[in-house]
């Protein structure tokens, strides 16, 4: 059950906003611009995981995403502290799976100014995530969040990243938290009527298919796949976050969907 929230400021929009989008906990290593953070997981009842290092706090969200199949998200200072987060931001990148990370910054006050351990972080993260941007007004931190969370699940998923400076962190909101709504679901590729029928066609007329299962048939989480290569004894494999979707004993499969090191995958593409 939520706390009485003491004060509302910045930290109790993120985490509001957070939990409201089924965030279970936030991964991160303490600093002084997130204790707003802080205080609001205690206030809102947010898990918090501490970390002894930024990196390996960004990995551990980025496995629990992959995990559980629910958006994990990063809280850390500024300057180093933000740039850490660096590599494990583009595994996720590489790998597709969605990721939020909040940084924090100096106050806007003193922007240009040489503030301790400030550095233009948005330049070195712009090429490892999906979308990042600084945000400059305490009240529109749920709407800069509506718009990581549609960045980061649209296409493929990945990584987005946040900056708020610790003034605007620490100021206070002029609305309730109760006026947050949930982030809007974000449409996910799929196929229209037409293609529907046309690859029903194609498969119908196929003598040697074969399905390959990526990631997307994780974030997905259709329960299909097997109905599927069982109605058209269809031989698949899978890939990266596909792995267990199906059965991996299952009569049809193939392997791993890597065909450096699957020569049975080699051979029924060569058959296909």
């Amino acid at each position: 059950m939520e706390r009485m929230v003491q004060e509302l400021d910045g930290g109790a929009a993120v985490v509001g906003w957070l939990k409201r989008a089924g965030v279970r906990n936030i991964f991160s290593v303490s600093g002084g611009p997130i204790n707003p953070i802080y205080r609001a997981c205690a206030d809102l009842d947010l898990p918090l995981i501490h970390a002894r290092h930024e990196a390996a706090a960004c990995f551990m969200a980025e496995a629990a995403s992959r995990v559980n199949g629910t958006p994990a998200a990063v809280a850390v200072t500024l300057g180093p502290g933000a740039a850490n987060t660096v590599t494990p931001a583009m595994v996720s990148m590489m790998a597709g799976t969605p990721l939020i990370i909040i940084a924090a910054q100096a106050a806007t006050g003193s922007f240009e100014r040489g503030a301790g351990m400030s550095y233009e972080i948005l330049p070195l993260v712009a090429g490892v995530t999906k979308w990042s941007a600084r945000v400059l007004d305490v009240d529109r931190i749920p709407e800069y969040l509506d718009i990581a969370w549609r960045k980061m699940w649209s296409g493929r998923p990945g990584p987005v990243f946040l900056e708020i400076p610790s003034d605007v962190m620490s100021a206070r909101l002029s609305h309730a938290l109760a006026s947050f709504e949930a982030p809007p679901a974000v449409a996910r590729p799929g196929l229209s009527s037409e293609g529907a029928a046309a690859l029903t066609a194609e498969l119908s007329r196929s003598r040697r298919p074969l399905l390959l299962l990526g990631d997307e048939a994780f974030w997905d989480g259709s329960k299909d796949w097997q109905n599927v290569v069982e109605r058209h004894h269809m031989p698949f494999a899978t890939l990266r976050l596909a792995r267990g979707q199906i059965d991996e004993y299952h009569p049809l499969w193939c392997g791993p969907g890597y065909s450096p090191c699957n020569a049975t995958l080699r051979r029924a593409l060569a058959e296909a």
